[in-house]
């Protein structure tokens, strides 16, 4: 079993959604692009839904939700 921090989820907040490929998302945050790959992605469905839909038809979802290690090792959010 897993530490639990390890398992800690959180939300972050990207500026787009760039891409997204077989395996993973391409997000763009605070100015840069990031890889994230949809295993570690909570809420992979919602984002690929939104970018399977046409540009004005999306609903503009602008969270991920990862472990908190990846965001914190990313920058993303500060170690508290």
């Amino acid at each position: 079993m897993g530490r639990p921090e390890r398992d800690e989820m959180t939300d972050v907040t990207f500026d787009k959604l760039v891409r997204m490929s077989e395996k993973a998302f391409l997000v763009e945050i605070e100015g840069e692009e990031h890889w994230v790959a949809k295993s570690q992605v909570d809420n992979a469905d919602e984002l690929e839904g939104e970018l399977n839909e046409p540009p004005h038809k999306r609903a503009g979802l602008d969270t991920l939700t990862v472990p908190r290690w990846i965001a914190i090792q990313n920058g993303w959010i500060d170690d508290e």
